[in-house]
């Protein structure tokens, strides 16, 4: 298994995901699950982090009910965010 994964010159190691994780769940009780939602949940996630996963991303994209593979939305999802909320800076 590799040590980490590159994100937008930033590596982001196991061991963060895995902090990221544990942590999504509290933050996901803050807000309902109403798609309005996802950029603030993205906020507080940076907030809490100072940079947003690829593992955090699909876990709230999941939490909101966008389906990955077949949703038009991931790919404008994904892209978004890197200009939005300054992904994977620290």
């Amino acid at each position: 298994m590799e040590a980490g994964k590159h994100y937008a010159s930033q590596v982001v190691t196991e061991e963060e995901e895995r902090a990221i994780a544990e942590k999504l769940p509290e933050i996901f009780r803050e807000f309902s699950q109403e798609r309005t939602n996802l950029l603030p949940i993205l906020q507080r996630i940076q907030e809490t982090f100072k940079f947003l996963s690829p593992g955090a991303m699909r876990a709230v994209a999941k939490h909101l009910g966008y389906q990955q593979a077949k949703s038009m939305v991931w790919p404008l999802f994904t892209t978004s965010l890197g200009f939005i909320l300054q992904v994977g800076t620290r």
